[in-house]
Order: structure tokens, then sequence, then C-alpha cells
């Protein structure tokens, strides 16, 4: 009989400590440009309550965004990054009169960012992307997104797409096309960024290309974010501190030279790795939330 009171008890408790819970899916842009403004709606469930936005970083100043009221399925948010904030991958959770979110993670860049307009799903109705600018978007089934580039002759172009490392099951492969469709290049996973593509092309005629990007499989979903940079950024192998200077600061001639595979740390998850490449030496998704709830205060 006691055990019985003690079931029961428990069942009717668990509703109320549970009815609120806040799930975070997806957060949209999935960006950041530093020295900007930049509003962010997180999507998910349990959200009406949503105060702010907690950011792993410690930089961002986190505003509701005007004109808008969180409700069950999203809440807006109006982010501050300051100009020198380091670039990379940062942790975020929604922050409730309940409690935190699940984690999630976004991206700090200092180049312009657009959203994807949704409506790319062909050749003929690639949307126009003026170099150098990172894209957000969101892969779906069965499905590619596409882009036009114009290009100078001999211009190189360097494409780094980070999708995997935000934690979503998305398997990017990136090609390059001439205005018919046919295939000039593709690129699928690099060493080091798990399932991500990075790489860079030098277009030999001027004109018009499209850059398709996709998952492999033909999977995807509404909440599997990506962010395409698109540029004249080096390709770097090795992480740089925080107290470094950026990548995007340092030529391409500089950055081959830096290409050595980075040394072993003795403890990663104290590595303060932030940079342009979006901290490489984080190889894995679950490396990234583990570090978020360590730092978490």
């Amino acid at each position: 009989m006691k055990t019985f009171h003690a079931c029961l008890c428990l069942t009717v408790a668990f509703p109320a400590v549970t009815a609120h819970a806040q799930t975070l899916s997806h957060l949209l842009p999935v960006s950041l440009v530093r020295g900007q403004t930049t509003t962010v709606t997180a999507h998910g469930q349990g959200l009406a309550g949503a105060r702010t936005l907690w950011i792993s970083n410690g930089k961002a100043s986190v505003q509701p965004a005007p004109g808008t009221a969180p409700v069950d399925a999203q809440a807006s948010f109006a982010v501050a990054v300051p100009a020198d904030a380091p670039v990379g991958i940062v942790g975020v959770r929604i922050a409730t009169e309940f409690g935190l979110s699940d984690p999630k993670l976004m991206v700090v860049d200092d180049l312009p960012t657009v959203l994807s307009v949704g409506s790319n799903a062909s050749v003929a109705a690639a949307q126009k992307i003026a170099l150098p600018t990172a894209v957000d978007g969101v892969c779906m089934p069965e499905r590619s997104d596409y882009y036009l580039i114009t290009v100078a002759a001999g211009q190189r172009v360097a494409f780094d797409v980070v999708g995997y490392r935000l934690g979503v099951d998305f398997d990017p492969i990136l090609r390059i096309l001439n205005k018919e469709g046919r295939e000039l290049a593709s690129h699928d996973n690099d060493e080091g960024l798990g399932f991500d593509a990075r790489f860079e092309h030098v277009f030999k005629d001027a004109g018009d290309y499209v850059v398709e990007i996709r998952d492999t499989r033909y999977q995807g979903a509404g909440n599997w974010t990506y962010h395409l940079r698109m540029g004249d950024f080096p390709i770097a192998r090795t992480a740089y501190g925080a107290g470094s200077d950026r990548l995007s600061s340092v030529s391409p001639a500089a950055a081959d030279a830096a290409r050595a595979p980075p040394r072993r740390r003795s403890s990663p998850i104290q590595a303060s790795c932030r940079s342009e490449e979006h901290t490489s030496e984080l190889q894995s998704p679950d490396h990234l939330v583990c570090r978020l709830l360590l730092e978490k205060k």
C-alpha cells in the first residue's frame, strides 16, 4: 500500500513539473554577424514564457525583438554582437520563467549574411548572392538549394558549409555548376570537419555560376539548418586561440603555411579555439555540446 501511494504521488506531481518544459528545435537565422544586431527567431515548444537567449561567449546583448511577443511555438530576440567578438561556434539556450531549454549551436561570423529565400530549388530559380556573403538555410528532404554567383576570370572563391558542426545529422555536398546545370566541381566531407565541406575553387572564365547544396543522402528536416560561407577567406586547417588575429585578416598565402595538422591538446574541453574556420579542432557536435554544458554558469 505504501508503494502504491508513492507511485500515485509521483504520477500526480510529474505533469506539473513537465507541463512547461521548453524545447528548442532550431534557430533562424543560425548565425550572428559581429558588429550588427540580428533578429533571431527560436522555434520549438513551450516558449511562451521565453525571457532571453543565453549565449556562451558572453559577448552578446539580447533584447526581445521589437513588435513581437513569444508564443508557445516561437520567440524572437534582437541580438547585438560587438565588433570585437570572437568568430566561431557558440552555444545558445532559451531562458524561460520555468528554466533553460536544451542547447543549440550558432555561428558568429564577420561575413555579411542573408537568409535563403526557400524557393531556390532549381538552377533556374537560383538565389543571386553577391560575394563575399554567407547564407543561412534549411536542408529539406529530397531537394537542393541553389545560389547564383558572379565571378571574374581567375577569381578564387572559398566555400565552407557549417551544418554537421551545428549538431544536426546533415551530410552536405557542394557542387559548382554552370548556368546550364553542368557540374564543374564538387566537394563532400573535409578532414577535421565531420561531414561538413570546405574547399576553394579558381574560376577560369568570368561569368555566372550556380552553387548547389544538399544532403548526400537526399535527407533533411525543418531543423537541419546550415551556414554556407562564400568569399575569399583562407582555407586553413589549424585552430587559433581566442587571442589571435582572425583568419580573415591573414592572406591565403600566409594561411597555406599554417596547414600543418593541429597539435594534440591535453584538455580539449578547456581549449578556447575560436576562429574564422569555426573551431575545426572541436571535431564533433557532441564535443561542442559537452563544452557548452561545462561552460554554463
